[in-house]
Protein backbone atom coordinates (compact mmCIF):
# COMPACT_ATOMS: atom_id res chain seq x y z
CA UNK A 1 0.00 0.00 0.00
CA UNK A 2 1.24 3.52 -0.93
CA UNK A 3 1.70 6.60 0.72
CA UNK A 4 0.22 10.03 0.29
CA UNK A 5 0.85 13.35 2.44
CA UNK A 6 -1.80 15.77 3.01
CA UNK A 7 -1.57 19.55 3.79
CA UNK A 8 -4.39 20.81 6.09
CA UNK A 9 -4.06 23.89 7.92
CA UNK A 10 0.39 24.12 7.87
CA UNK A 11 0.18 20.03 8.95
CA UNK A 12 1.57 17.65 6.98
CA UNK A 13 -0.71 14.44 7.42
CA UNK A 14 0.52 11.34 6.24
CA UNK A 15 -2.21 8.74 5.04
CA UNK A 16 -2.88 5.44 3.50
CA UNK A 17 -3.39 5.70 -0.03
CA UNK A 18 -6.93 4.92 -1.36
CA UNK A 19 -6.81 0.83 -1.36
CA UNK A 20 -9.23 -1.25 -3.67
CA UNK A 21 -10.15 -3.69 -0.99
CA UNK A 22 -10.19 -4.23 2.82
CA UNK A 23 -12.11 -6.56 5.12
CA UNK A 24 -15.85 -5.85 5.30
CA UNK A 25 -18.85 -6.90 6.93
CA UNK A 26 -22.08 -7.23 6.15
CA UNK A 27 -24.70 -5.64 7.55
CA UNK A 28 -28.43 -6.41 7.39
CA UNK A 29 -30.23 -3.14 9.31
CA UNK A 30 -31.87 -1.30 6.63
CA UNK A 31 -35.20 -0.21 6.40
CA UNK A 32 -37.33 0.34 3.31
CA UNK A 33 -38.95 4.10 2.54
CA UNK A 34 -42.91 4.32 1.44
CA UNK A 35 -42.04 7.63 -0.01
CA UNK A 36 -39.09 9.77 -1.48
CA UNK A 37 -37.10 12.34 1.42
CA UNK A 38 -38.72 15.25 2.06
CA UNK A 39 -36.57 18.78 2.02
CA UNK A 40 -37.25 20.31 5.23
CA UNK A 41 -35.42 23.52 5.18
CA UNK A 42 -32.05 25.11 6.06
CA UNK A 43 -30.34 25.35 8.85
CA UNK A 44 -28.19 28.26 10.09
CA UNK A 45 -24.95 27.14 11.95
CA UNK A 46 -24.60 30.68 13.36
CA UNK A 47 -27.76 30.92 14.54
CA UNK A 48 -28.78 27.41 15.51
CA UNK A 49 -32.17 27.43 13.99
CA UNK A 50 -34.13 25.67 11.02
CA UNK A 51 -35.89 27.74 8.86
CA UNK A 52 -38.45 25.84 7.08
CA UNK A 53 -39.30 27.75 4.52
CA UNK A 54 -36.05 29.62 3.41
CA UNK A 55 -35.43 32.65 0.64
CA UNK A 56 -33.97 30.65 -2.45
CA UNK A 57 -30.31 30.18 -2.03
CA UNK A 58 -28.59 33.27 -4.07
CA UNK A 59 -26.53 32.28 -7.02
CA UNK A 60 -22.73 31.34 -7.04
CA UNK A 61 -22.08 28.77 -4.06
CA UNK A 62 -22.04 26.31 -6.75
CA UNK A 63 -22.15 22.38 -5.87
CA UNK A 64 -18.26 20.92 -5.64
CA UNK A 65 -19.77 17.55 -4.07
CA UNK A 66 -22.17 15.34 -5.34
CA UNK A 67 -23.73 11.81 -3.67
CA UNK A 68 -27.85 12.16 -3.87
CA UNK A 69 -30.77 10.62 -5.24
CA UNK A 70 -34.38 10.97 -4.90
CA UNK A 71 -34.76 7.40 -3.79
CA UNK A 72 -33.09 5.23 -1.08
CA UNK A 73 -33.11 3.61 2.07
CA UNK A 74 -32.31 4.26 5.29
CA UNK A 75 -29.59 2.90 7.87
CA UNK A 76 -30.07 2.58 11.68
CA UNK A 77 -26.72 2.00 13.31
CA UNK A 78 -27.97 3.23 17.11
CA UNK A 79 -26.35 5.73 19.38
CA UNK A 80 -22.61 5.22 20.44
CA UNK A 81 -20.80 5.26 16.83
CA UNK A 82 -20.33 7.56 14.00
CA UNK A 83 -20.57 6.04 10.26
CA UNK A 84 -18.07 7.14 7.65
CA UNK A 85 -18.49 7.21 4.05
CA UNK A 86 -15.33 8.21 2.21
CA UNK A 87 -14.56 9.40 -1.71
CA UNK A 88 -12.57 12.30 -3.44
CA UNK A 89 -12.99 15.90 -3.75
CA UNK A 90 -11.99 17.91 -6.89
CA UNK A 91 -13.09 21.51 -6.72
CA UNK A 92 -10.22 23.70 -6.99
CA UNK A 93 -10.21 26.41 -6.21
CA UNK A 94 -13.48 26.76 -4.91
CA UNK A 95 -13.07 24.07 -2.45
CA UNK A 96 -13.74 26.67 0.99
CA UNK A 97 -17.06 24.78 1.86
CA UNK A 98 -19.78 27.20 2.41
CA UNK A 99 -22.66 24.61 2.64
CA UNK A 100 -23.54 20.90 3.40
CA UNK A 101 -26.49 18.93 2.48
CA UNK A 102 -27.23 16.01 4.31
CA UNK A 103 -30.37 13.70 4.35
CA UNK A 104 -31.36 11.47 7.13
CA UNK A 105 -34.51 8.96 7.72
CA UNK A 106 -36.23 8.56 11.38
CA UNK A 107 -39.62 7.46 12.78
CA UNK A 108 -38.77 9.36 16.43
CA UNK A 109 -42.00 11.40 17.01
CA UNK A 110 -39.91 13.72 18.87
CA UNK A 111 -37.34 16.15 17.13
CA UNK A 112 -33.87 14.26 16.71
CA UNK A 113 -29.95 15.56 16.76
CA UNK A 114 -27.16 14.37 14.11
CA UNK A 115 -23.59 15.00 14.39
CA UNK A 116 -21.84 15.35 11.41
CA UNK A 117 -18.19 15.47 11.12
CA UNK A 118 -15.76 15.87 7.38
CA UNK A 119 -12.56 14.24 7.48
CA UNK A 120 -9.92 15.27 5.60
CA UNK A 121 -7.13 12.74 3.74
CA UNK A 122 -9.78 9.95 4.64
CA UNK A 123 -9.38 6.76 2.64
CA UNK A 124 -11.66 4.24 5.16
CA UNK A 125 -10.57 0.87 6.19
CA UNK A 126 -9.39 2.17 9.66
CA UNK A 127 -8.08 5.84 8.26
CA UNK A 128 -10.24 8.38 8.90
CA UNK A 129 -7.77 11.23 7.86
CA UNK A 130 -8.27 14.45 10.33
CA UNK A 131 -11.56 16.12 11.12
CA UNK A 132 -12.13 19.39 9.39
CA UNK A 133 -14.80 19.84 10.87
CA UNK A 134 -17.39 18.76 13.60
CA UNK A 135 -20.81 20.25 14.57
CA UNK A 136 -24.16 18.78 16.03
CA UNK A 137 -27.39 19.49 14.60
CA UNK A 138 -30.52 19.60 17.26
CA UNK A 139 -33.93 20.34 16.90
CA UNK A 140 -34.51 18.33 13.45
CA UNK A 141 -37.83 16.85 12.06
CA UNK A 142 -38.96 14.04 13.60
CA UNK A 143 -41.66 11.81 11.69
CA UNK A 144 -45.07 13.67 11.56
CA UNK A 145 -46.97 10.13 11.09
CA UNK A 146 -45.01 8.14 13.37
CA UNK A 147 -43.55 5.50 10.43
CA UNK A 148 -40.20 6.02 9.11
CA UNK A 149 -39.96 9.21 6.92
CA UNK A 150 -37.11 10.87 5.64
CA UNK A 151 -35.38 14.74 5.33
CA UNK A 152 -32.91 16.64 3.35
CA UNK A 153 -31.11 19.58 5.35
CA UNK A 154 -29.31 22.26 3.62
CA UNK A 155 -26.66 23.34 6.29
CA UNK A 156 -25.77 27.07 5.76
CA UNK A 157 -21.83 26.64 8.01
CA UNK A 158 -21.79 30.93 8.32
CA UNK A 159 -18.80 31.46 10.02
CA UNK A 160 -17.44 28.11 10.47
CA UNK A 161 -17.10 27.24 6.72
CA UNK A 162 -13.80 25.61 5.93
CA UNK A 163 -11.60 24.74 3.96
CA UNK A 164 -11.00 20.74 2.41
CA UNK A 165 -8.24 19.99 0.52
CA UNK A 166 -8.25 18.53 -2.71
CA UNK A 167 -8.27 14.40 -2.75
CA UNK A 168 -9.50 11.61 -0.36
CA UNK A 169 -12.22 12.88 2.17
CA UNK A 170 -14.94 11.35 4.32
CA UNK A 171 -17.98 12.53 5.62
CA UNK A 172 -19.62 10.97 8.91
CA UNK A 173 -23.04 11.09 10.94
CA UNK A 174 -23.47 10.26 14.54
CA UNK A 175 -27.18 9.30 15.64
CA UNK A 176 -28.39 9.19 19.50
CA UNK A 177 -31.11 6.98 19.17
CA UNK A 178 -32.33 3.59 18.36
CA UNK A 179 -34.68 4.88 15.63
CA UNK A 180 -32.90 7.76 12.98
CA UNK A 181 -29.83 7.30 10.55
CA UNK A 182 -28.22 8.39 7.31
CA UNK A 183 -30.32 8.50 4.22
CA UNK A 184 -28.66 5.82 1.57
CA UNK A 185 -28.95 7.07 -1.97
CA UNK A 186 -29.72 4.61 -4.88
CA UNK A 187 -27.75 4.35 -7.19
CA UNK A 188 -25.04 6.98 -5.45
CA UNK A 189 -24.05 9.69 -7.76
CA UNK A 190 -20.75 10.27 -7.06
CA UNK A 191 -18.69 8.09 -9.19
CA UNK A 192 -15.60 7.98 -6.43
CA UNK A 193 -17.70 6.98 -3.72
CA UNK A 194 -16.61 3.20 -2.49
CA UNK A 195 -19.14 0.31 -1.72
CA UNK A 196 -18.07 0.07 1.63
CA UNK A 197 -18.27 2.12 5.44
CA UNK A 198 -16.75 2.35 8.24
CA UNK A 199 -17.61 2.54 11.97
CA UNK A 200 -16.10 5.03 14.79
CA UNK A 201 -16.86 4.55 18.43
CA UNK A 202 -18.11 8.28 19.33
CA UNK A 203 -14.06 8.64 20.73
CA UNK A 204 -12.70 7.80 17.29
CA UNK A 205 -11.65 3.88 18.07
CA UNK A 206 -12.14 2.32 14.86
CA UNK A 207 -14.76 -0.86 14.66
CA UNK A 208 -14.37 -1.79 11.40
CA UNK A 209 -16.00 -1.68 7.83
CA UNK A 210 -19.28 -2.53 7.21
CA UNK A 211 -21.09 -2.75 3.60
CA UNK A 212 -24.98 -4.18 2.58
CA UNK A 213 -24.24 -6.74 0.54
CA UNK A 214 -26.81 -7.03 -2.29
CA UNK A 215 -29.23 -4.73 -0.59
CA UNK A 216 -27.75 -1.36 -1.29
CA UNK A 217 -24.61 0.53 -2.30
CA UNK A 218 -23.12 1.33 0.69
CA UNK A 219 -23.03 5.13 0.46
CA UNK A 220 -24.65 8.11 2.24
CA UNK A 221 -26.83 11.47 1.02
CA UNK A 222 -24.10 14.43 0.75
CA UNK A 223 -23.74 17.50 -1.18
CA UNK A 224 -21.05 20.16 -0.35
CA UNK A 225 -20.75 24.09 -2.04
CA UNK A 226 -17.98 25.82 -2.42
CA UNK A 227 -17.44 29.37 -1.54
CA UNK A 228 -18.92 31.80 -3.60
CA UNK A 229 -17.18 33.53 -6.36
CA UNK A 230 -14.84 36.59 -5.73
CA UNK A 231 -17.39 39.45 -5.18
CA UNK A 232 -15.80 41.74 -8.12
CA UNK A 233 -14.31 40.92 -11.24
CA UNK A 234 -12.52 42.86 -13.68
CA UNK A 235 -13.75 41.59 -17.29
CA UNK A 236 -11.98 42.71 -20.66
CA UNK A 237 -13.31 42.96 -24.28
CA UNK A 238 -12.53 44.13 -27.89
CA UNK A 239 -15.38 46.60 -28.04
CA UNK A 240 -18.48 48.58 -26.11
CA UNK A 241 -20.97 47.29 -28.17
CA UNK A 242 -25.06 48.13 -27.74
CA UNK A 243 -25.14 45.49 -24.99
CA UNK A 244 -26.03 44.83 -21.78
CA UNK A 245 -24.59 41.40 -22.40
CA UNK A 246 -24.57 38.81 -20.13
CA UNK A 247 -21.04 37.11 -18.89
CA UNK A 248 -21.01 34.12 -16.36
CA UNK A 249 -18.50 33.07 -13.90
CA UNK A 250 -18.95 30.15 -11.31
CA UNK A 251 -23.14 29.71 -11.58
CA UNK A 252 -23.89 33.18 -11.63
CA UNK A 253 -25.25 35.35 -14.91
CA UNK A 254 -23.59 39.35 -14.07
CA UNK A 255 -24.86 42.16 -16.83
CA UNK A 256 -22.04 43.48 -18.30
CA UNK A 257 -21.80 46.36 -21.28
CA UNK A 258 -18.27 44.76 -22.35
CA UNK A 259 -19.16 43.13 -25.33
CA UNK A 260 -17.34 39.67 -26.12
CA UNK A 261 -15.36 39.16 -22.93
CA UNK A 262 -12.14 37.85 -23.70
CA UNK A 263 -10.67 37.78 -20.18
CA UNK A 264 -11.54 38.43 -16.43
CA UNK A 265 -9.53 38.95 -13.17
CA UNK A 266 -11.43 38.51 -9.60
CA UNK A 267 -10.28 41.91 -8.07
CA UNK A 268 -10.46 43.88 -4.75
CA UNK A 269 -10.19 47.26 -4.34
CA UNK A 270 -6.58 47.20 -3.13
CA UNK A 271 -5.55 44.07 -4.80
CA UNK A 272 -5.67 44.98 -8.96
CA UNK A 273 -3.87 43.19 -11.82
CA UNK A 274 -1.59 45.17 -13.67
CA UNK A 275 -0.90 45.32 -17.41
CA UNK A 276 2.93 46.79 -19.01
CA UNK A 277 2.11 48.82 -21.89
CA UNK A 278 4.60 49.00 -25.15
CA UNK A 279 6.17 51.70 -25.87
CA UNK A 280 7.63 54.30 -23.62
CA UNK A 281 5.79 56.87 -21.57
CA UNK A 282 7.02 59.76 -19.72
CA UNK A 283 4.61 60.99 -18.38
CA UNK A 284 3.28 59.14 -14.80
CA UNK A 285 0.22 60.80 -13.89
CA UNK A 286 -2.74 59.16 -12.78
CA UNK A 287 -5.40 58.57 -15.36
CA UNK A 288 -9.09 59.18 -14.13
CA UNK A 289 -12.14 59.13 -16.48
CA UNK A 290 -14.95 60.14 -13.88
CA UNK A 291 -18.36 58.62 -14.05
CA UNK A 292 -20.08 60.71 -16.81
CA UNK A 293 -18.26 62.43 -18.54
CA UNK A 294 -18.17 62.67 -22.16
CA UNK A 295 -15.32 62.41 -24.80
CA UNK A 296 -11.59 61.12 -24.02
CA UNK A 297 -9.35 61.56 -21.20
CA UNK A 298 -5.89 62.09 -22.56
CA UNK A 299 -3.17 61.68 -19.32
CA UNK A 300 -0.32 63.77 -21.52
CA UNK A 301 -2.41 67.10 -20.76
CA UNK A 302 -4.05 65.90 -17.99
CA UNK A 303 -7.84 66.78 -19.68
CA UNK A 304 -10.75 65.86 -21.94
CA UNK A 305 -9.82 65.91 -25.65
CA UNK A 306 -11.10 64.33 -28.81
CA UNK A 307 -10.16 60.83 -30.03
CA UNK A 308 -7.06 61.22 -32.34
CA UNK A 309 -7.51 59.85 -35.78
CA UNK A 310 -5.52 57.74 -37.90
CA UNK A 311 -3.45 56.19 -35.41
CA UNK A 312 -1.84 52.97 -35.40
CA UNK A 313 -3.44 51.16 -32.27
CA UNK A 314 -1.93 47.94 -30.74
CA UNK A 315 -4.18 47.98 -27.49
CA UNK A 316 -8.18 48.79 -27.86
CA UNK A 317 -10.24 47.34 -25.54
CA UNK A 318 -12.80 47.63 -23.29
CA UNK A 319 -12.93 47.17 -19.34
CA UNK A 320 -15.66 46.98 -16.93
CA UNK A 321 -15.88 45.89 -13.05
CA UNK A 322 -18.90 43.85 -12.01
CA UNK A 323 -19.53 42.81 -8.07
CA UNK A 324 -22.32 40.44 -6.92
CA UNK A 325 -22.87 40.18 -3.12
CA UNK A 326 -26.17 39.53 -1.03
CA UNK A 327 -24.66 39.48 2.21
CA UNK A 328 -23.17 43.51 2.20
CA UNK A 329 -26.02 44.93 -0.32
CA UNK A 330 -29.01 42.34 -0.04
CA UNK A 331 -31.44 45.51 -1.25
CA UNK A 332 -29.31 45.86 -4.37
CA UNK A 333 -26.73 42.64 -4.38
CA UNK A 334 -25.48 43.39 -8.34
CA UNK A 335 -23.86 46.09 -9.12
CA UNK A 336 -21.20 47.66 -11.59
CA UNK A 337 -19.20 50.37 -12.51
CA UNK A 338 -19.63 51.83 -16.21
CA UNK A 339 -17.64 50.80 -19.04
CA UNK A 340 -14.60 52.43 -20.08
CA UNK A 341 -12.81 52.38 -23.80
CA UNK A 342 -8.92 52.12 -23.84
CA UNK A 343 -6.34 53.60 -26.28
CA UNK A 344 -2.93 52.74 -26.04
CA UNK A 345 -0.78 54.39 -29.10
CA UNK A 346 2.66 53.00 -30.01
CA UNK A 347 4.59 55.34 -28.13
CA UNK A 348 2.48 54.24 -25.11
CA UNK A 349 0.37 57.35 -24.79
CA UNK A 350 -2.94 55.83 -23.02
CA UNK A 351 -6.25 57.99 -23.97
CA UNK A 352 -9.40 56.82 -21.68
CA UNK A 353 -13.08 57.37 -22.22
CA UNK A 354 -16.03 56.29 -20.13
CA UNK A 355 -19.34 54.72 -21.77
CA UNK A 356 -22.61 53.30 -20.63
CA UNK A 357 -24.38 53.46 -16.72
CA UNK A 358 -23.16 52.14 -13.36
CA UNK A 359 -25.70 50.80 -10.83
CA UNK A 360 -24.68 51.86 -7.37
CA UNK A 361 -22.61 54.61 -8.17
CA UNK A 362 -19.34 52.09 -8.76
CA UNK A 363 -16.67 54.48 -10.35
CA UNK A 364 -13.76 53.20 -12.89
CA UNK A 365 -10.62 54.48 -13.62
CA UNK A 366 -7.40 53.74 -14.98
CA UNK A 367 -3.80 54.39 -13.74
CA UNK A 368 -0.57 55.09 -15.36
CA UNK A 369 2.46 53.79 -12.89
CA UNK A 370 5.88 52.18 -13.26
CA UNK A 371 5.77 48.78 -11.54
CA UNK A 372 9.01 47.09 -10.10
CA UNK A 373 10.54 46.04 -12.64
CA UNK A 374 10.51 49.72 -13.89
CA UNK A 375 7.85 48.95 -16.44
CA UNK A 376 5.38 50.99 -17.90
CA UNK A 377 1.96 49.63 -16.36
CA UNK A 378 -1.84 50.34 -16.34
CA UNK A 379 -4.56 49.13 -14.21
CA UNK A 380 -7.89 49.81 -13.11
CA UNK A 381 -8.93 51.27 -9.72
CA UNK A 382 -12.69 51.01 -8.37
CA UNK A 383 -14.78 52.07 -5.81
CA UNK A 384 -17.72 51.06 -4.05
CA UNK A 385 -19.59 54.41 -2.61
CA UNK A 386 -22.53 52.69 -0.64
CA UNK A 387 -19.75 50.94 1.36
Amino acid sequence: MGFATLALGGLTLVTAALPVAGPIEVRRDLQSLQAPPLHAGRYNLDTGGLDANPAPAPPGNPVVYSNTSAAGTVFLPGPGTFSMDWSLLNAAPLNEITDIQIAYGTSSAVPVTIGVRIHAGATGFGVQGVEAIDFTLPGLPGSAGGGLEAFIIDVDLGAAAFVLPEGPFGYSYEFFDTVTGPFIPLPPSDPNVVDAFDQYTSAGTYIGTFAFGPAAFSSFHLELKGAEPPECFLVIGDAPGAGPFQWGDDGYAFTTQVDHVSQSYPVLMEALPAFVLPGQVTSRATVVSPAGTTGAWDDDVGQLAATPTGSLLPWEFTVQVLMWNPQVFPSLPEQYTHGLAVQVLPSGRVITAPYGTSQGGMGLWAEVFVNDAGQQAIRFPFDIPLL
